[in-house]
């Protein structure tokens, strides 16, 4: 079974052009282009994090524009894109995501032509780009800057003995996950209670619902339910995309990476208790001779949510 994507779109209509792309039998994912912005000239495209959408980041994301043209879009089982449910092994494997990060890629590079084409990505978009110039072999950006990928470092590595063998209790979290919400103002309200989200700046935060969180269809839910939304990326989806990513190819990637990589996170002396993931990003780093590393202080792992104008002029330091 696959959940039929309707017309809910992560950015308002208004704000972006929709752009449909068609990435397997049955999979429709949704692509953006930033309104606001030029009309030519290089482009970025904007990979978000597991269980956000495109719209989460909506206010950097017209930050951006005001110097290039920007494209985001939703992963499968993520915002306005299609939720396959058939085997979610499978429809959320690493090559599954990875091969509609390609054909994304070929619609965006459709619509610019031969301009330069940048990636930033955010988490589980981070990796997949990783995994794209890796092991797909393929690497059609002019530079990639990359915001806290989950790196788990190989066993053997100083680090392991910190972060144990135990599956990430996110996992678990995700799957317990509350699925219907009354408004996105309810769920914002919700999320500035929890560490993860509590330092993002109200209106990401408020981008952020706005973009997760679409209307029940009538009758969708076999009849009356306890909320009139529902979230983009159901609970067993989310969970599912934390089980792929937790793997040591993604450490290990970043040595292998075949351009321009650029390396943001949290700084590792700053990182919560049981957050090695800062620590990770600094050792991988240093694998790569070519890779830049940026340590930010005062942020989290939500750092484009918490410092979207830090990161914007991150971001905007690959076009010099």
């Amino acid at each position: 079974m696959t959940l039929p994507a309707p017309r809910f779109t992560s950015i308002p209509e208004d704000r972006a052009e929709v752009i449909e792309v068609e990435t397997a039998p049955g999979i429709t994912l949704l692509a953006y282009r930033i309104r606001k912005g030029p009309d030519s000239g290089p482009a970025i495209l904007f990979g978000h994090a597991n269980g956000l959408a495109a719209g989460s980041y909506l206010p950097l994301l017209e930050l951006l524009s005001d110097r290039i043209q920007v494209f985001a879009f939703d992963s499968r089982g993520h915002g306005g894109s299609s939720v396959p449910l058939n085997d979610l092994p499978r429809d959320y494997s690493r090559s599954a995501m990875v091969e509609d990060l390609v054909e994304v890629i070929k619609a965006v590079r459709a619509r610019i032509g031969e301009a330069p084409l940048y990636y930033a990505g955010h988490s589980k978009c981070a990796v997949e780009a990783l995994h794209l110039g890796v092991a797909f072999g393929r690497h059609p950006w002019r530079a990639v800057t990359l915001f806290e990928p989950p790196l788990l470092p190989p066993k053997g590595h100083p680090l392991r003995p910190v972060i144990g063998d135990a599956p990430p209790p996110i996992i678990e979290m995700s799957r317990r996950r509350r699925p219907r919400w009354p408004s996105p103002e309810a769920l914002a309200r919700s999320l500035a209670k929890r560490p993860v989200f509590a330092h993002c700046l109200p209106e990401m935060l408020a981008a952020h619902c706005r973009a997760t969180l679409r209307p029940i269809r009538p009758g969708e839910d076999g009849g009356p339910g306890e909320g009139d939304y529902t979230l983009c990326c159901p609970p067993e989806v989310e969970a599912q995309v934390f089980i792929t990513h937790t793997h040591p190819s993604n450490f290990e990637a970043v040595a292998r990476f075949p351009g321009p990589l650029t390396l943001v996170g949290a700084e590792p002396d700053e990182a919560a208790p049981g957050d090695w993931l800062p620590a990770a990003l600094a050792a991988a780093a240093q694998t790569n001779p070519g890779c830049r590393y940026i340590p930010m202080r005062g942020v989290s792992h939500m750092l484009l949510l918490e410092a979207p104008e830090l990161c914007a002029n991150v971001i905007l330091e690959m076009f010099g």
